[in-house]
């Protein structure tokens, strides 16, 4: 299984990740995506074999080189600072195999409630077909 957990503490995030889950951050102008798939298609693009368009549809999206539960998984740990107004948004894959971030980012613009926005996401995998698991939180930095 995958992972993505994030603690925020006097204005900075602190976040752990492991497999293809993801972690982003909405400063309200741009989304940034703050982890990095840890799968075989990751892997050949840093590699040079894939460019990033390409290995967003690759067969080997699928094949993680690192999951929990595995006796040599090495989780990636990071931090960066967070200010007020700001958003973060943890995702699995289903959403960001079934949407690109800019739609991500039209959605976090809207003017509506954390709830809706979060719906709005997870109803558009929805329609979108997605082929794996749904799940959204989003924080908003008071």
């Amino acid at each position: 299984t995958t992972v993505t957990t994030a603690l925020i503490k006097e204005g900075t995030v602190y976040w752990a990740h492991v497999g293809d889950s993801r972690l982003y951050h909405f400063d309200r102008q741009k989304i940034k995506q703050m982890t990095k798939d840890q799968n075989m298609a990751a892997f050949l693009v840093d590699e040079g074999e894939l460019t990033q368009d390409e290995a967003e549809t690759h067969a080997s999206r699928h094949l993680l080189d690192q999951c929990v539960g595995d006796g040599n998984c090495l989780p990636v740990t990071g931090s960066f600072k967070i200010e007020s107004g700001h958003f973060l948004m943890l995702a699995t894959d289903g959403v960001s195999e079934s949407m690109d971030i800019n739609t991500i980012e039209k959605f976090l613009t809207s003017n509506t409630s954390l709830k809706a926005k979060a719906q709005a996401i997870i109803a558009a995998a929805l329609e979108a077909q997605a082929k794996d698991n749904l799940t959204v939180v989003l924080a908003e930095i008071p």
